[in-house]
């Protein structure tokens, strides 16, 4: 599996991924946009032009924000998430991110255990964050000094 950043020819494959595993999905346009902002950083994994899973942050030295992380059924619980998760906050480090800030559904329950794990802890909620179905987010943050040692 390797994690390498997006390129305008992933698109179809991470909205396929996209429209797949997200509730409420973001559209071709909002995706294509995103890959060519200069402040994005987006990643697939993957093995040759096969997206199994990718992930967009947004960069603001010193702080990033985790918009999406995505990995088709299919794939899940095969540590893609983790390692798309920790290719994108080393890029971010390199690139002068020192914290991450994530939302997540409060029910998402292997999300915020992957977080969790990952460095991340909880630092509030924001009430009726999402829509489709009416939910509240979990708002996390990660130091940029608390990466996880290699395996």
């Amino acid at each position: 599996m390797i994690v390498r950043q997006a390129l305008a020819a992933d698109l179809p494959g991470i909205l396929a991924v996209e429209r797949e595993g997200m509730p409420a999905p973001w559209s071709r346009h909002l995706l294509e946009a995103e890959i060519f902002h200069p402040a994005a950083r987006l990643f697939v994994a993957g093995k040759d032009d096969n997206c199994t899973g990718y992930i967009s942050f947004r960069l603001n030295p010193p702080e990033a924000e985790l918009l999406r992380l995505v990995v088709a059924t299919a794939n899940r619980r095969h540590g893609i998430g983790r390692n798309l998760l920790e290719s994108g906050l080393k890029n971010l480090t390199g690139c002068g991110a020192r914290v991450c800030f994530l939302e997540v559904r409060q029910s998402n329950i292997a999300a915020l255990a992957l977080y969790t794990r990952s460095g991340f802890r909880k630092i509030g909620t924001r009430p009726g964050y999402y829509h489709s179905p009416q939910e509240d987010a979990v708002v996390m943050q990660y130091e940029m000094n608390e990466l996880p040692e290699e395996e």
